[in-house]
């Protein structure tokens, strides 16, 4: 629940610590260590059985929202003899942020079982405020229409993972050893969503001059009319 809630909420919750989680319902199913058929109670079956039950496997897997905790701190620290959840839930869930090499998340696994360090896990997450400025880069997977940070997306479907990668480049930022940028601009990669919504107030952005097809400005927010195909937008 911890990691679930961090991947759901990272504009609320500076920091947290997860001690031997389950983050993919599928691999623990698999184990058959005498809680599968508790799993199959709350996700309606077994996977496989329908693409409802599928997706209720998916939507309970933190690893499914993994990128979402790319701009909080996420401790996952796993016991490498833990034979309840395997470590390797956690290695490769934490594996899936190799994309993102700036991200905050941290794997600590060390020689235990199936136990936790809570008073080490609060030491470590009492570093950590909120950040002052919002994120320049969102890399959000949702299963329902919410808001991240300043970014409000909407999945084109109730069975359907609305995915979007969106990223704001100010004028002078560094974009190599040599070069800085000559403009801002801000690009939004969608997929799988029906439309997403850009908050250009809290990112002190003016309404773009121009506006790519499918866009339109309402107040200090950017609206993209997706559609579900997905695209990209500059």
């Amino acid at each position: 629940m911890t990691s679930l809630m961090v991947c759901k909420y990272p504009d609320v919750f500076a920091a947290a610590a997860a001690w031997c989680p389950i983050t993919d319902f599928r691999a623990w199913h698999a184990q058959q260590n005498g809680y599968a058929p508790h799993v199959e109670a709350v996700c309606g079956g077994k996977p496989g059985q329908s693409p409802e039950v599928d997706f209720e496997y998916t939507r309970r897997s933190p690893r499914t929202f993994i990128t979402n905790a790319a701009n909080c701190r996420l401790l996952i620290g796993h016991g490498d003899k833990d034979y309840t959840i395997l470590v390797e839930q956690s290695w490769n869930t934490y594996a899936r942020l190799k994309p993102l090499p700036q991200h905050g998340v941290v794997f600590h696994s060390w020689s235990a079982g199936h136990q936790d360090k809570t008073a080490e896990g609060l030491d470590w997450a009492s570093q950590f405020v909120l950040p002052a400025e919002p994120p320049r880069r969102l890399d959000i997977v949702t299963d329902e229409a919410k808001a991240y940070f300043w970014l409000h997306l909407t999945p084109a479907g109730p069975l359907v993972l609305g995915k979007c990668t969106a990223v704001l480049v100010r004028r002078g930022d560094a974009v190599s050893a040599k070069e800085t940028a000559p403009e801002t601009k801000l690009t939004v990669h969608a997929e799988g969503l029906a439309e997403a919504s850009v908050d250009l107030g809290a990112l002190g952005l003016p309404a773009p001059a121009e506006l790519p097809e499918g866009c339109e400005v309402n107040g200090s927010h950017l609206r993209i009319v997706v559609g579900g195909e997905g695209g990209l937008y500059e």
